[in-house]
């Protein structure tokens, strides 16, 4: 009966397992390789596009005008060039100043606004 020992250690084991999954084939290592590689590739790519994001942020920022001193209001930021707008603005100022200029009843028809 002293042979028992021997059986057991002849028995067959399992292979070991190291991590989530078990590769058996070398199909498998170059399917994960390659995997690999395009992950590498695609986080080169994100860290390129970050990157140029931040740069982009970064001179929008210096763009930006300061707050005033202990301000704390939201600042507005219009994409149109300032001399554009203030034409816009005053446009429609001199819109509103006409209607208020008319009678309610009488009405002509405004000036253009340009925009």
């Amino acid at each position: 009966m002293g042979n028992r020992k021997n059986k057991k250690s002849r028995r067959h084991r399992r292979p070991h397992r190291s991590g989530p999954v078990h590769l058996r084939s070398l199909e498998a290592l170059e399917q994960l390789r390659d995997r690999v590689v395009e992950t590498a590739r695609e986080l080169a790519r994100l860290r390129e596009a970050q990157h140029a994001l931040r740069e982009q942020l970064g001179a929008l920022a210096a763009e930006m005008p300061a707050l005033p001193p202990g301000g704390s209001g939201a600042r507005i930021v219009f994409p149109e060039d300032p001399e554009v707008l203030r034409q816009k603005v005053q446009a429609f100022i001199e819109a509103v100043d006409h209607y208020l200029e008319q009678d309610l009843g009488a009405a002509g028809p405004p000036p253009p606004a340009t925009s």
